[in-house]
């Protein structure tokens, strides 16, 4: 007979966007992600004024001469001569923005994991509209919600699998309080119909990671692109590592194994 002991399964890798260099939002960067072994890639997403998701992180879009402008209050039009005036006038070569309908078609032929970053709660519909059209629900999850965001999600579309973004500690600066935290974290992303939660890994602990297992609920952490951060979510135990350098992230746990 072998050794009883369960073998511990490796964290799964999401690459971020822009990973390897690429440039953000790009379908390069989904491409790099996917060609660099990683089991998902992740991606921004906005909605423009007549309901085009767009991948975009930032809220607002420079115009040459006037200031920003939200993306938001654009229609896809209005976006597109917006690049061409800005290419025109600054004579700087860009890409123009992705449109969430071709990262989605090439994450389907890729038959890969995408993480869907939700920056607003205008995009929402728009994201779920895109995704039961290519019926890609179950290999899409929605990451950046709140508690209230993750409820309206999953309320309204039990299918989708959804993580509570925690960015903060508020109050929690002892281990007492960490443990509080931890409880109130799990509680919220249970109540919410969260399949996970996703924070970011200077605020992840044992306390989180442990009470969360324990109740089978996964961990997941956010950007994590050093070795020894790398080498340290790992033995916590959490369920994914978001980074910038997906390869070194897979050398890393290759050679732990």
């Amino acid at each position: 007979m072998g050794s009883s002991s369960a073998m511990v399964p490796r964290p799964l890798v999401t690459a971020h966007t822009g990973c390897e260099g690429t440039a953000e939002n790009s379908l390069d960067s989904i491409v790099a992600g996917v060609e660099a072994g990683a089991d998902a890639v992740e991606i921004d997403v906005r909605a423009t004024a007549d309901g085009v998701g767009v991948l975009l992180h930032d809220p607002e879009i420079s115009v040459h001469g006037h200031g920003t402008v939200a993306v938001s209050d654009l229609s896809i039009g209005d976006l597109r001569r917006v690049e061409a005036t800005q290419r025109r006038e600054t004579r700087v070569v860009t890409e123009p923005v992705v449109l969430l309908e071709d990262a989605l078609a090439l994450a389907r032929d890729y038959t890969t994991i995408i993480n869907l970053d939700v920056k607003e709660d205008s995009s929402i519909p728009t994201i779920i509209r895109a995704v039961k059209n290519f019926r890609l629900t179950d290999q899409v999850v929605l990451s950046g919600c709140s508690r209230e965001r993750a409820a309206a999600v999953t309320a309204a579309h039990p299918g989708l699998r959804v993580l509570l973004n925690t960015e903060r500690l508020d109050s929690c600066a002892g281990d007492g309080d960490y443990h509080e935290f931890a409880m109130q974290t799990y509680h919220d992303a249970v109540r919410a119909g969260c399949c996970g939660i996703n924070i970011d890994h200077q605020l992840c602990r044992d306390p989180l990671v442990t009470f969360a297992h324990q109740r089978f609920l996964p961990v997941s952490v956010w950007t994590v692109n050093t070795p020894e951060e790398m080498r340290r979510v790992t033995a916590l135990g959490v369920f994914a590592i978001t980074t910038y350098e997906p390869r070194l992230l897979l050398r890393l746990l290759q050679a732990a194994a």
